[in-house]
């Protein structure tokens, strides 16, 4: 029984770098991370709070719309059950629109000192 070794097959720490170069490291182990897709009233709160014309929309005087986003996003940034999915959500989106929209990361950023300072 002979073994032949490739010098194109990588261990798996240069096949994980080539990973991370190839798809932008982060936003790649965010959506492997989750293997399904995020609840619709998660994905649109992120939209429309990352969307809304000014970030204080989440403790000013608010439309409705970003009222309620504001406080579907709250409720699930509050269950310690998932957190962590609204963290991911939230920067998926960012990363997903920072071409179209730059100033969504900004918003991004804003919105997630604004929950982890609390």
């Amino acid at each position: 029984m002979s073994s032949s070794f490739s010098p194109s097959s990588s261990s798996p720490g240069s096949s994980r770098l080539q990973q991370q170069q190839q798809f932008g490291g982060v936003s790649q182990r965010l959506r492997s991370s989750s293997l399904r897709k995020p609840p619709e009233p998660l994905r649109r709160a992120v939209a429309d709070c990352l969307a809304s014309s000014s970030s204080s929309s989440l403790h000013g005087n608010p439309s409705t719309v970003a009222s309620e986003a504001a406080k579907t996003l709250r409720d699930y940034l509050a269950a310690s059950s998932t957190t962590d999915l609204a963290y991911s959500v939230i920067v998926e989106h960012a990363l997903a629109e920072r071409e179209r929209s730059p100033a969504v990361v900004a918003k991004c950023v804003i919105l997630l000192k604004r929950h982890l300072m609390r």
